[in-house]
């Protein structure tokens, strides 16, 4: 019997393994339960044994198959219980073993989530010197070499002078608590396994295995030389360095694999994105497969996998998809990072509104069904977020941080959401909706207040994860409910640590488990015999399918190669024999070629743009064939394209008789004339469809707001001179200062954090300045403030009906001056007009570009009915410069300009052949509120 068997990439390996052992072993039982097979990893078990049934087609007891991994824990076992050190209780050992043997190397980093991603790298590090059976001999060097300095940072060379002390300690504490990692694990088979006996298995075969480590190499020759093993391989020793290395290791003669130059139908298909490349999964699966059973499709990464199973759900009924998928890509994984980012920003017992919000507005939370069903919590989240926002008006409008308590206690949020939920013709008593409330608050809120240790914390999540269990939607998601389970068994695993009582800052627990859950991959249940299989680049090891679909072969993904060490510098795993970067590209170069070569039909699928390019392995297989063919052209590549016909779509709305009825009805102002200038578009929008952007108090503070607070402002504290002399003394400033920061604590500085005091001392700056020039001014007294003046327009037959909201009128010298305040920066003055009007000239463009602004003229023109036989002027005055600018009006004619612009604009306006149409300007459109609507 052969004890060395090595096939080519052609053969089938399940199937020769199979014949292997049913030619050699068969009894009249069909018991093969005393043959071992060792395989790289586990999928390969269900494969063999229905191989096997389906050539011995009756009862048969079939081989124990093992993982490599599963294997040498049988072999531990047999000496020792193995419990296996979990990842977080590894991390914090060494993190405690780095604070105990020289602390300077948690400088920058002194809590164990800062130091975690080292304490990672280094358990890493010491379990593969470990796998590869180096002694602390060969790190000496190391050791000293790191005494003079290697060209790192003083805290790396500080870790590698004291390497020999941290891996002799986490070897002794592991020892201590009757531990094992991985590395130990192995490194404890080597010792035993030459004294092991193997009696329950006549043959133990090796199946596969195309890179070992050291230890395995040990344990695999130790059975090889006990009479028991068998080794089988897939390739040429002459093409693969790692299978010649492989041979000496061993100490076998690995005998040259059959030739067989024959190669699959090799398709190429060149996408510009990801969904290009899944749309052509999608065409690929209902055109050229025709045998869905004995198809895979390879996804290197898994970010892939969602797109592409909602993408063929449609055409294929049954698929097993047995690579695991990133649960930070879930919303499960949102809704935590969103409560624990509310703690985050939380004082005390006041959290941040718009992360308070945050939790409550995701899905998972407002449509739980917590009474009465989902609807009732989407009401009740929909009028908090309306109260907060200042939708509707309430104490707590607008305030940046928010007690939950406050929430609880605020009647109209529940009569509010009672009265909804009854015109939903759904009933529910006030008791109940607060009920719901508070249960929200203490689950996702308070159950996280007080952590102090990962006991505590894991309560929150396991309450958390019940509520959304029990009373969400999540059957209805089964990604979603995979998601929680997943979370619920790090909690698990998190509650059972060995420091799990311990105490840490809540920020340091935040952390901990986010990189954990960042880390965490749910894995997806199905049948690995059944329907297509969706598959990983490991998983389909030693596996071969007629069909082979490999999605992302682009450079940077496959090879994906980590081409820098974080912790220890590639120079020194060198120098220790360990070529991570070489044996990784390798590895993976072999995987890829194998499962192309070994399939019948290959769908080779890239990105191709200008920030990725193919796999050096397709260029490999393109290089190939055109030496084999000798010409260029040896692929017909496919390339995604989509046929667009985009038609140009013209921002209009045609006027109907009722828009023009309404408009000849409508009350105009200056800022409604302001805005048909800028943009007719804009106004119909705004003051025919009556739409407006949605207010929110808990944004940050707009210029706009700013305005509006010092307009209030200015009213209240220039009220007292209406009718006389204003005198700006003492008093005054004084009174002034108070009413200013009275007014903003209530109005500005709760939507604001730390950097509200900036604001506030800019703002009282310039209101110092204005004081000032206000002193200087001599006015004889205050007219009127914010007063609204209402008057019609007669142009022709028609009349239009205004109002125009004035600042503030003063009297000076017997004169009027009307006073429009602006805190801004934008130039509204009209530029200076002539009397003459030229009519081929005339047109809403030409008015926009030298009237600017219809808020002065019409001032002007309905004040002077107002106030008759006085002489006004008309002024913009800016808060921010304290420049003021006057209207010019030389004479009657100016003045009738103005009025002939006015009227030419309200026709247009009323003007039933004239649709609306968008005024583009890159400038203005993209300030827009109305943006999207136009495109």
């Amino acid at each position: 019997m052969e004890k060395v068997l090595v096939y080519n990439f052609k053969d089938n390996l399940i199937d020769k393994i199979r014949d292997f052992i049913i030619d050699n072993f068969s009894d009249k039982d069909n018991d093969f339960s005393d043959i071992m097979c060792v395989f790289p990893g586990k999928r390969p078990a269900l494969f063999l044994k229905r191989s096997m049934a389906d050539r011995i087609k009756k009862t048969f007891f079939p081989p124990v198959v093992l993982s490599i991994d599963g294997f040498v824990e049988n072999v531990v076992s047999k000496r020792r219980i193995v419990n296996k050190i979990s990842d977080l209780d590894a991390y914090y050992l060494v993190y405690s073993i780095a604070a105990k043997v020289d602390r300077s190397m948690l400088k920058g980093r002194e809590s164990f989530s800062e130091f975690l991603p080292w304490a990672r790298e280094i358990a890493l590090f010491i379990e593969q010197l470990d796998l590869e059976d180096i002694e602390d001999g060969s790190l000496e060097k190391i050791q000293k070499s790191a005494v003079i300095g290697y060209d790192v940072p003083d805290s790396i060379n500080v870790l590698l002078q004291n390497i020999i002390s941290i891996r002799r300690l986490y070897h002794r504490a592991l020892e201590e608590k009757h531990l094992l990692n991985r590395g130990l694990l192995y490194s404890y088979a080597t010792d035993i396994i030459r004294d092991c006996e193997f009696d329950e298995f006549r043959k133990i075969i090796f199946c596969d295995l195309f890179y070992i480590s050291s230890t395995q190499a040990k344990i695999m020759k130790a059975v090889y030389e006990s009479g028991r093993g068998i080794f089988v391989f897939q390739g040429d020793k002459n093409k693969w360095p790692i299978l010649m290395k492989k041979e000496k290791d061993l100490g076998i003669l690995m005998p040259e694999a059959k030739e067989d130059n024959s190669y699959p139908n090799i398709s190429l298909y060149a996408g510009y994105d990801l969904h290009t490349q899944i749309g052509f999964v999608s065409d690929i699966i209902k055109n050229n497969i025709d045998d869905i059973n004995d198809t895979v499709i390879i996804l290197p990464r898994r970010e892939t996998l969602i797109p592409l199973l909602s993408e063929i759900a449609d055409i294929v009924k049954d698929f097993n998809v047995s690579l695991g998928y990133p649960l930070r890509r879930t919303p499960v994984f949102t809704l935590f990072n969103a409560v624990l980012n509310a703690q985050k920003s939380r004082r005390q017992e006041y959290y941040y509104t718009f992360d308070y919000l945050k939790v409550l507005r995701h899905p998972l939370v407002k449509n739980l069904n917590v009474t009465a069903g989902a609807s009732v919590t989407r009401v009740l989240v929909h009028k908090i977020e309306e109260i907060l926002k200042g939708k509707i008006e309430t104490e707590l409008g607008g305030s940046l941080f928010i007690r939950p308590g406050d929430l609880e206690n605020l009647e109209d949020i529940f009569t509010l959401s009672r009265d909804t939920l009854r015109n939903m013709n759904v009933k529910v008593d006030i008791d109940s909706l607060k009920s719901v409330v508070s249960k929200l608050h203490r689950v996702f809120f308070y159950s996280f207040e007080g952590v102090e240790n990962f006991n505590s914390f894991c309560r929150g999540v396991k309450a958390v994860s019940s509520l959304i269990i029990e009373k969400s939607m999540l059957n209805s998601f089964p990604l979603n409910r995979i998601a929680v389970d997943s979370v619920l068994s790090l909690s698990d695993e998190m509650s059972s640590l060995s420091f799990s009582e311990e105490k840490f800052s809540p920020e340091d627990i935040y952390s901990i488990f986010m990189q954990k859950i960042e880390d965490e991959l749910i894995s997806f249940s199905g049948s690995p015999l059944k329907g297509m299989q969706i598959l990983g680049p490991l998983e389909v090891r030693s596996l071969n399918f007629k069909n082979v679909i490999f999605v992302d072969v682009n450079e940077g993904v496959i090879p994906k190669l980590k081409f820098y060490e974080p912790l220890v510098p590639r120079d020194i795993t060198l120098s220790l024999g360990i070529d991570r970067l070489e044996r990784e590209e390798e590895i993976q170069r072999y995987q890829f070629m194998r499962v192309v070569m070994s399939s019948k039909n290959v769908f080779l699928i890239y990105e191709e743009n200008k920030d990725k390019e193919k796999s050096r392995f397709l260029e490999e297989l393109i290089w190939e064939k055109q030496k084999r063919l000798g010409r260029m052209d040896v692929f017909n590549i496919i390339r995604g394209s989509f046929r667009l016909n985009i038609a140009a779509r013209e921002s209009k709305v045609k006027k109907t008789k009722a828009m023009v009825d309404y408009l000849r009805e409508k009350r105009y102002s200056p800022t409604m004339l302001n805005t048909y200038l800028r943009c007719p578009m804009q106004f119909y929008f705004h003051y025919v469809l009556g739409m407006r952007e949605d207010t929110n108090l808990i944004d940050d503070i707009g210029t706009d707001e700013i305005g509006t607070f010092l307009h209030n402002l200015l009213e209240e504290s220039f009220k007292p001179f209406i009718g006389r002399k204003p005198l700006i003394n003492k008093e005054f400033r004084e009174e002034f200062m108070r009413l200013f920061e009275s007014s903003f604590s209530s109005k500005i500085l709760k939507r604001m954090r730390s950097d509200a005091f900036i604001l506030k001392e800019i703002i009282k700056t310039r209101l110092d300045r204005f004081l000032d020039e206000e002193k200087r001014r001599d006015v004889d007294k205050i007219i009127c403030l914010e007063k609204e003046f209402y008057d019609t327009l007669r142009f022709g037959s028609a009349d239009y009906s205004f109002v125009s909201k004035v600042d503030r009128i003063d009297e000076v010298s017997g004169s009027l001056v009307i006073i429009d305040y602006k805190s801004g920066s934008s130039d509204v003055v009209p530029k200076k007009l002539k009397g003459d009007i030229q009519p081929e000239k005339l047109s809403r463009e030409y008015i926009r570009d030298n009237v600017k602004s219809f808020q002065l003229p019409i001032y002007y023109i309905i004040s002077k009915r107002y106030f008759k036989n006085k002489h006004i002027e008309a002024q913009i005055y800016n808060l921010r410069t304290l420049e003021r600018k006057s209207l010019f009006i030389d004479g009657s004619s100016v003045l009738d300009a103005y009025l002939r612009y006015i009227e030419y604009i309200l026709k247009e306006i009323t003007n039933y052949d004239i649709p609306f149409a968008a005024d583009k300007e890159e400038r203005k459109c993209n300030s827009c509120p109305f943006f999207y609507l136009c495109r």
